[in-house]
């Protein structure tokens, strides 16, 4: 069972980097640049989240192999897995895991602050496309209207 605990505390490693990468790029950039980089094929904000989408799949396998070598086959979440393991290694498989899901939270809260962002710039450019675009099609339509009945 040791090397499938060792596999899998390797796997949290990677998922914890790959998210603290991933996390470094979306700080490093502003919101206006996100967009435009998520927008762009191969782009580094992509590519990272593709890398932390394989790390987290490879984790979740590993977690997977070692509830079975521990005779826990039912074991889905961490809660249920880490009391099965050797006592000397649950606080490190704790603390891995405990600072994995607040990297994700801090990744979705920045994700999610983006995504505000982009929801307050395409009302405010809704508004003033409205406020530009009404007068000049009204004006049109006024254009046209003194047209027909001339």
């Amino acid at each position: 069972m040791l090397r499938p605990l060792q596999q899998l505390i390797d796997a949290l490693r990677q998922e914890l980097q790959q998210q603290g990468e991933l996390l470094a790029r979306l700080e490093e950039m502003g919101p206006l640049a996100l967009q435009l980089a998520g927008a762009e094929a191969g782009s580094p904000v992509q590519s990272q989240a593709a890398d932390l989408l394989a790390a987290q799949q490879e984790r979740e396998r590993l977690q997977l192999q070692l509830a079975w070598a521990a005779g826990q086959p039912g074991a889905c979440s961490f809660d249920e897995l880490i009391p099965v393991l050797p006592p000397n290694y649950r606080p490190l498989l704790s603390a891995l895991v405990e600072e994995t899901d607040s990297l994700r939270c801090r990744v979705s809260l920045r994700l999610r602050e983006d995504l505000c962002w982009l929801d307050r710039a395409c009302e405010i450019s809704h508004r003033t496309l409205g406020a530009i675009a009404f007068p000049a099609a009204a004006a049109a339509q006024d254009h046209l209207s003194l047209r027909l009945t001339a």
